[in-house]
């Protein structure tokens, strides 16, 4: 069994950086219809997205084209997920050298979260979603999670034995897959896939 992994679409910059949870930009919603179209004839049976509106968005052409229902994991959520601030790297990166070290250091702990809790519920949120997939062998298909950055790298580690580094950056609306025969045996197929975006 396969389970796809799909970085939100580009989300819009907050106008106060003190909340989370926004809405994709109008490029992001391109990024969704860009990846709904690459994945829409594979074999899927299930869809699953964090509860943040920007995952959400992201899962909706495909939900749509594939006529399946959108199921939602929290803790595939972005550090925001509870109510707490969200900038978008590339913003930070902007703001210089002082606040790109500062996240680097402890991007959890930049954004006023527990980095350990952080990865505990995150782990308990992919396991929780593999738990379900490896119920349904004879299923067989593919499930899609639509999630974001942080998770997806923690996923990641897991699957590769790294330690809790965040070192992969998945691009907005990237593909990565994993093969799933068991919570503890997880293998990489794929990272970072863009190719269905056009070439600028």
């Amino acid at each position: 069994m396969q389970l796809i992994l799909v970085r939100h679409g580009q989300p819009m910059d907050m106008a106060d950086p003190k909340t989370g949870n926004p809405p994709l930009t109008e490029l992001g919603h391109a990024q969704a219809q860009a990846t709904a179209a690459r994945l829409a004839n594979e074999a899927i049976a299930a869809l699953v997205a964090s509860s943040l509106q920007r995952a959400r968005q992201t899962a909706a052409p495909l939900a749509a084209a594939l006529n399946l229902p959108l199921a939602t994991e929290h803790r595939i959520g972005e550090i925001d997920r509870d109510g707490g601030r969200y900038q978008r790297i590339e913003a930070i990166r902007d703001e210089g050298r002082e606040a790109w070290h500062a996240f680097l250091a402890d991007p959890v702990g930049y954004f006023g979260g527990d980095g350990k809790i952080f990865l505990s519920d995150t782990l308990d949120g992919w396991h929780a979603i593999i738990e379900t997939m490896l119920a349904n062998p004879a299923e067989r298909r593919a499930t899609v999670a639509f999630s974001h950055g942080f998770p997806i790298n923690i996923l990641l580690n897991h699957a590769l034995g790294l330690d809790g580094k965040f070192r992969f950056a998945p691009a907005y609306g990237s593909i990565t897959r994993l093969i799933v025969l068991g919570w503890d045996r997880l293998s990489v197929l794929s990272l970072n896939e863009t190719a269905h975006f056009p070439s600028v």
